[in-house]
């Protein structure tokens, strides 16, 4: 019995050691338990504290009153200012770096300098604040943290710059296109023939260059100069114009062409002695006269409108009528008929013939000249008959007209002829037409006669002819080449008999 009552108190104390371990590994575990759960809210307390203040940072971030760091305007760091204070702050370093706005033109020698002033310049200092501002102001929260974190790390930069205004460079422009525009300057021969040297004398000047300004060029290189640093050296290169003519083509060994004379009447007659004077004073016009390559040579034009004022007297002329009257300046037919065969033997051919000088207007007289041979006049009468020829030469042709001892002369000068060739000139009649009858005419106005019954002869009828005329050159050791250089047609013209019937003057 004893021993079965022992072994039932040792299960007692087994169980209550058993519970007491229970109970002791409950309180264990509780306590445990509490105290994760005591770190776990700490630490989420301690998260919540963090991302409280996080967030209170990136509000003032977000939020900031300020310019962010990393921006700079023009070189002058802007971060953590006002828009104020980083207006000031950029000011003091652009007036204190590079001072006022300028551009400061130069051509040679001469300089135009104009200020901000005068361009009516403008700042876009106002525009950069506005962009310095707006950094990091865009987008999403986290995207705008984003970029002031980058532009805090890499830099911001904005550039300032200057404008002008256009149409103030561009006028200022065309006041100094207008001071140093300068037209070329071809080079020029004089001629003059020495008589008492009985020598030409040649004076030469040399060409001189032109140039011209390219507002266009120069205002858009200057503006794109500005916008880089508004404060420009600029130096103008207007355009170099060259010379059409230099020395080198003008400055020539020059020879006689060409002289053909023509005599004129030793009458003592008022209308002779008037003719002479015009053939003189018409002929002097031509004297020393420089024919440039390609220019025109207008008979009426170099001579004028033959006046009085000139010195031109009274002398015989064909008027429309187909007979003689005086006329002031009559007789200078003469002299353009002299001055035609010249250019003639100086090889001068009709249009599209290939001479060395081009024969463009020439009229014959209404009947053949007393002072050349048929074929070979040329008339002229201002305004509208002329002589005009071109120098289809690549140098210059000289002239040399002079009136003495009854006789006019020209004479050619220029260049020897291609292969030394000399021209002669050949004149054919080839048809010839029987005069027409005598044409008689009631003089109404009583021009030639004044009374009933009379009358006067004032013209005999003429013939008519056709001539071919002919131009030969020859050259050393070569053929003779015969070319037709123009044709002359002389109408026949039927004579005048002026009259007043016997049966006018008995009604008078």
């Amino acid at each position: 019995m004893a021993v079965r009552k022992l072994k039932k108190i040792n299960i007692r104390w087994v169980a209550i050691g058993i519970t007491a371990i229970l109970c002791l590994t409950a309180v264990i575990i509780t306590l445990l338990l509490v105290k994760s759960y005591q770190d776990q809210s700490l630490a989420y307390i301690n998260n919540i504290k963090q991302a409280l203040q996080n967030g209170s940072e990136e509000f003032e971030i977000l939020n900031s009153s300020v310019i962010y760091d990393g921006v700079y305007i023009e070189n002058t760091p802007v971060g953590g200012l006002s828009l104020e204070e980083a207006e000031q702050k950029v000011k003091e370093n652009l007036s204190s770096g590079s001072g006022e706005p300028y551009i400061n033109l130069t051509y040679n020698d001469k300089s135009w300098n104009l200020s901000g002033e005068a361009l009516g310049a403008q700042s876009s200092l106002e525009t950069a604040l506005k962009d310095a501002w707006s950094v990091g102001r865009t987008g999403t929260s986290s995207q705008r943290l984003e970029q002031i974190e980058k532009v805090k790390a890499e830099g911001y930069h904005i550039s300032v710059t200057v404008l002008a205004d256009t149409s103030l460079i561009s006028q200022t422009l065309s006041q100094i296109k207008a001071e140093i525009d300068k037209d070329a300057v071809n080079a020029s021969v004089s001629f003059n023939y020495n008589t008492q040297s009985n020598k030409p004398e040649f004076t030469y000047t040399e060409e001189l260059a032109g140039c011209r300004l390219n507002i266009e060029t120069a205002s858009n290189e200057i503006l794109v100069a500005f916008h880089q640093s508004s404060q420009v050296n600029y130096e103008l290169k207007p355009e170099i114009i060259q010379p059409e003519i230099k020395l080198a083509d003008i400055q020539h060994d020059y020879v006689r062409l060409s002289k053909f004379s023509t005599r004129t009447s030793k009458s003592n007659s008022t209308v002779e002695s008037g003719r002479r004077t015009n053939i003189r004073i018409s002929s002097a016009a031509f004297n020393n006269y420089v024919w440039m390559p390609g220019d025109i040579l207008s008979f009426n034009q170099t001579t004028g409108k033959r006046t009085e004022e000139k010195g031109y007297e009274t002398g015989l002329f064909i008027t429309s009528d187909r007979v003689y009257d005086e006329i002031t300046g009559g007789g200078v037919c003469q002299t353009s008929t002299t001055l035609f065969n010249a250019a003639i033997e100086a090889g001068a051919t009709e249009v599209g013939k290939g001479g060395p000088i081009e024969i463009t207007r020439r009229y014959p007289h209404s009947w053949p000249s007393t002072y050349v041979a048929a074929g070979r006049d040329a008339s002229v009468n201002w305004p509208s008959a002329d002589l005009v020829m071109r120098n289809n030469r690549t140098t210059p042709l000289f002239i040399r007209a002079y009136f003495e001892n009854y006789t006019v002369t020209f004479e050619i000068w220029g260049v020897p002829q291609e292969n030394d060739a000399q021209y002669e000139i050949e004149v054919v009649l080839v048809s010839e037409t029987e005069a027409p009858p005598q044409e008689y005419v009631i003089d109404t106005a009583h021009k030639y006669v004044s009374k009933p019954g009379e009358y006067k002869v004032v013209s005999e009828s003429r013939k008519g002819y056709f001539y071919e005329t002919y131009q030969i050159k020859k050259v050393p050791g070569q053929e003779p080449v015969r070319t037709l250089i123009y044709t002359s047609t002389y109408n026949p013209i039927p004579g005048k008999t002026y009259y007043i019937p016997a049966e006018e003057g008995a009604s008078e």
